[in-house]
């Protein structure tokens, strides 16, 4: 971190930064002093700026005020997809008709056209759409149909909104597992269906809604792990004092592990231990059916086990699996 041209002028201080950074004024019983940080994401202006202490919001772009400028000006709320703060209307709620039928509409798709982990088509789709993805600044610079695709791909909704009149980043982070959350039940109620009724089972003809439901666990990996990392992320800010506060990165006014971050701590704690156990299980899904004889594992002769397993290793043979 670099400041430049400190100077008090008409009893406010003013301070030129020239890179990302945070400052704040802060009084205590030993007198004034500063709390400076590098800002979180992109937050905060990066071009040279002088910045009232007064008013510490004057360092914050996209309208954005707070510790760390990490909530929007008063009035205005978060944009999904971007940092921005605007103005919004609850009717931008009626979003989520359109964004319901797409996900039905994408589950078709899937079983239709078999691209399932059954196939192995998938693998490779997923895996350049993320090398595009990791580098759309050099390879997609404009927002255009291919980087919705690729958004849909990993399950984002690949546009911009605010959804609802005061949506923050707490619930920003929330929404990011909405939708893969919506297509597994969509999945679950496909192959619960298919179990009772004969005629529908009949309609999806030779389509395997279990390789469905396995491609939707592939595809929202990045994004159930983009939301941990999000949820578990913090920021140490260190007063003149001596004294310390750990906040929430996404948002500096949120203090971490209490009341408003707890719900979202347990929630990825919940997800990645789940995660982990399920990765340890495909991984060494081949081999645990040879012991099956152990009194622990006599769960991998279940039928649904060796079926969901299957649509996973099923491209490949046994040579090649692991």
């Amino acid at each position: 971190m670099q400041i430049t041209n400190c100077s008090e002028e008409n009893g406010t201080i003013k301070l030129e930064s020239n890179n990302n950074i945070w400052i704040e004024v802060t009084n205590t019983t030993n007198g004034s002093g500063y709390v400076v940080s590098n800002c979180t994401f992109d937050y905060c202006v990066l071009k040279p700026v002088n910045i009232s202490l007064s008013n510490p919001d004057e360092q914050c772009d996209y309208n954005r005020s707070g510790v760390l400028c990490g909530e929007c000006e008063p009035g205005l709320s978060l944009v999904l997809g971007t940092s921005r703060c605007e103005l919004c209307s609850n009717s931008y709620l009626l979003l989520l008709l359109p964004f319901a039928l797409a996900g039905i509409v994408l589950v078709v798709f899937i079983l239709v056209f078999n691209i399932t982990v059954a196939t192995g088509t998938i693998h490779g789709l997923i895996f350049y759409t993320n090398i595009l993805a990791a580098n759309q600044s050099i390879f997609i610079p404009f927002h255009n149909p291919l980087t919705v695709f690729i958004s849909w791909v990993n399950l984002d909704l690949g546009i911009e909104t605010c959804f609802y009149d005061g949506m923050n980043s707490q619930a920003k982070v929330l929404l990011q597992i909405v939708f893969p959350a919506y297509l597994f039940l969509l999945m679950f109620l496909i192959i619960i269906v298919s179990k009772y009724f004969d005629s529908f089972a009949k309609l999806l003809s030779n389509r395997n809604p279990v390789a469905a439901l396995g491609t939707l666990v592939l595809l929202s990996y990045s994004k159930l792990l983009r939301f941990i990392i999000a949820a578990l992320q913090h920021r140490v800010l260190d007063y003149p004092d001596g004294t310390s506060d750990i906040v929430w990165m996404y948002d500096g006014n949120v203090q971490y592990f209490t009341s408003g971050h707890v719900p979202r701590f347990v929630f990825a704690a919940i997800i990645l231990i789940s995660g982990v156990v399920f990765t340890v299980v495909l991984f060494f899904g081949q081999w645990f059916p040879r012991c099956s004889k152990w009194k622990l594992m006599k769960w991998t002769k279940n039928t649904k086990y060796i079926g969901f397993m299957d649509a996973y290793y099923a491209p490949f043979t046994p040579k090649h699996r692991y």
